[in-house]
């Protein structure tokens, strides 16, 4: 499919310094553009849609490494790297189990005529001009998607990533964190990272296809452009959207055309486990804790996760606690927003729990993942504990009894809600005061990344006007959106203790033990 960015509606606003303008495409898609006069760079984060499942755990992140092997006019991203630091571009990739993003950044981003006087400005602006920088990107970009990686880059990168599976995950033999934690996390066999036995099989063949049959107009997700308020959306849509788009249309066109240079073998792999879009399992808790309407009588069982005996693995005791699934939408983000305060609530309490009264862990850490399901929306929390090594996971499922019992603190609760409060308001006194997260400007108030980016259903019309609720009457700081967020946070508690109880009433435990043997490996005891 040819670019025709005359097919494009854009929609747009400003919040607080950040001019924000978004399109729908055909697709589902969306294409946003933050700019602001303090972004003194040129970010870019395209995002394409491809599952790491069941027997392609792992693959897309392969993929991943195998696209730098053309980074420019042939070369790879390490025998250019030079070149790329003189012209002040950082490249990466970023594989999650459910999708794959192309990201690419500026040192600066300049315009000719912000001093047209100064020489020296004039000479910098060669290299930095953000025209030049588009079209670099979208060169660059091009060259990704539509590269063939050879059997020697890609032997050489499987490598690689076993040296990271070893580095991330050290002595974890029996693939506990690198899949079956994730399964847990996901709701089935989805795993970014994969193992050795997933990757080892893999051929150019297979690779190949994958990159062809990702980087097409319909895997489009979002593509994201932060960059300096002086640079026009004709010129980036011109210049790097154009450009990128040119390579899925010959991706789109070989397969088309060119699809029997695959084998049989590779084009079915990829079809039947990379590129259908992530959906957990129906018989998970994330899907049952949808169906179920738990009260606080319900009490899911724990799940024991046993293990086969393997040489040379680390001890490894984590547990990783499932709170029930919640719809989420733009009409409910007052309503999420609770949630997510008890949820906070409950996070503070077992760190205190397990740090302190029952010392067995260094800390406890937070998961979200969003999903859709049967046409809605979902988001998932779970709360990841990872055990010392002499720690007992028996012990520890004994003292969640007791932990249940202390955990709910009406004043504390309260507190927690009065936090909560206080931080918000700070943040957006922050934020409309001109403090911008310069890494991922979106992220600067919560709200705001919630909108644009927690779900792709809504139209890019609807995200803009639940934005323009945040504008800012004259003499004013907080907007009507917000007001009406804290009045009912404060009108609502009783709604925010429920939470905390109902959560913990109905999570789900899952313990994964190094040393929970499967029966028939363990040792024949004599008595």
């Amino acid at each position: 499919m040819k670019f025709n960015k005359e097919n494009l509606k854009w929609y747009g606003t400003t919040v607080g310094t950040l001019n924000i303008n978004i399109c729908d495409l055909n697709n589902g898609g969306k294409i946003i553009i933050v700019r602001d006069p303090k972004i003194l760079d040129l970010d870019i984060r395209s995002k394409f849609w491809v599952s790491s499942y069941d027997k392609a755990q792992g693959v897309p992140h392969l993929m991943e490494h195998c696209l730098f092997s053309n980074v420019i006019d042939g070369k790879s991203i390490f025998k250019c790297q030079d070149e790329l630091t003189r012209l002040g571009i950082t490249l990466n990739a970023q594989t999650s189990y459910k999708d794959i993003t192309l990201v690419a950044n500026t040192a600066s981003c300049m315009s000719v005529d912000k001093y047209p006087d100064d020489n020296i400005y004039s000479l910098l602006c060669s290299n930095y001009e953000y025209k030049i920088l588009l079209k670099r990107l979208g060169d660059i970009h091009y060259n990704l998607v539509t590269t063939d990686v050879s059997s020697e880059y890609l032997e050489q990168e499987k490598g690689v990533i076993y040296g990271e599976m070893q580095n991330r995950y050290p002595g974890d033999a029996q693939s506990i964190r690198k899949i079956a934690e994730w399964s847990t996390l996901t709701g089935t066999k989805y795993s970014t990272i994969g193992n050795e036995f997933y990757l080892k099989n893999m051929t150019t063949d297979y690779i190949n296809y994958m990159r062809l049959r990702t980087f097409l107009f319909e895997n489009i997700k979002t593509i994201v452009i932060s960059a300096p308020e002086f640079v026009n959306i004709d010129d980036i849509l011109d210049i790097y959207v154009a450009r990128l788009w040119e390579g899925l249309d010959i991706n789109y066109k070989t397969i088309n055309k060119d699809i029997n240079k695959f084998s049989k073998e590779a084009i079915e792999f990829v079809d039947t486990y990379a590129s259908p879009r992530f959906e957990p399992d129906q018989n998970s808790f994330l899907v049952r804790s949808i169906q179920a309407k738990y009260d606080n009588e319900h009490e899911e069982s724990s799940y024991i996760y046993k293990v086969k005996s393997e040489k040379n693995s680390a001890i490894i005791k984590d547990v990783i606690i499932n709170l029930p699934t919640i719809k989420i939408n733009l009409d409910m983000l007052i309503e999420n927003t609770a949630k997510t305060i008890a949820q906070i609530y409950i996070q503070s309490k077992l760190n205190e729990y397990y740090r302190e009264k029952y010392p067995v862990t260094y800390g406890v850490s937070r998961y979200h993942n969003i999903w859709r399901y049967d046409r809605e929306n979902y988001n998932t929390t779970s709360f990841i504990i990872e055990l010392s090594a002499d720690a007992s996971s028996e012990k520890f499922m004994d003292s969640l009894v007791e932990f249940k019992k202390w955990v709910y603190n009406p004043e504390e609760v309260d507190n927690t809600i009065r936090s909560w409060d206080v931080t918000c308001k700070n943040n957006w006194y922050s934020f409309m005061n001109g403090e911008i997260n310069q890494m991922n400007p979106l992220d600067s108030f919560d709200d705001i990344n919630s909108i644009v980016l927690g779900t792709l259903t809504e139209t890019a019309e609807d995200k803009i006007n639940m934005l323009n609720q945040y504008s800012v009457e004259k003499n004013k700081l907080f907007p009507k959106a917000l007001v009406d967020k804290f009045n009912y946070i404060n009108n609502k508690k009783e709604l925010i203790h429920k939470y905390v109880k109902t959560y913990i009433a109905n999570w789900k435990v899952n313990i994964f033990d190094s040393t929970n043997l499967i029966e028939e490996d363990k040792d024949n005891k004599e008595f």
